[in-house]
């Protein structure tokens, strides 16, 4: 019995350990993730918008806060349909954020590739209108 108590010892702080370990190297990687697409979204934008050093940097900041925003949706656990209004109303907030540091042109410019994107499947997509109940 005593023998069983001292394994149980021993090997209790390893499991938490090793716990806390994935858990922190779970929190990097997706950290990690979220600069990456923030900086795979601010070089689009600075090649498609030919983005001045100021803008770019701006953009860089409202890409990471949404990648963010977004890599706490999907590591949460919530329902489904509040994931997706949620991520709409983040698209939303950058949309509203960019808006301000671009110019008219660029903004249209923007938008114009957001369109095409979307059009291919990628992107956040605005809900479609409710369809009339059929007879």
């Amino acid at each position: 019995m005593i023998d069983r108590l001292r394994a149980l010892a021993l090997v209790l702080p390893l499991l938490v350990c090793s716990a806390a370990l994935a858990q922190a190297t779970s929190e990097t990687n997706s950290t990690a993730s979220s600069h990456e697409r923030a900086r795979a979204e601010t070089a689009f934008l600075a090649d498609q918008l030919q983005l001045t050093a100021a803008q770019e940097k701006q953009a860089l900041a409202i890409n990471l806060d949404h990648a963010r925003g977004t890599q706490k949706l999907f590591t949460a656990s919530t329902s489904s349909r509040y994931r997706a209004q949620r991520l709409q109303e983040l698209e939303l907030e950058r949309e509203q954020k960019l808006k301000k540091i671009l110019s008219g042109d660029q903004y249209r410019a923007y938008l114009a590739a957001r369109s095409a994107m979307r059009q291919r499947g990628f992107g956040i997509t605005p809900p479609s209108p409710a369809k009339p109940a059929e007879p």
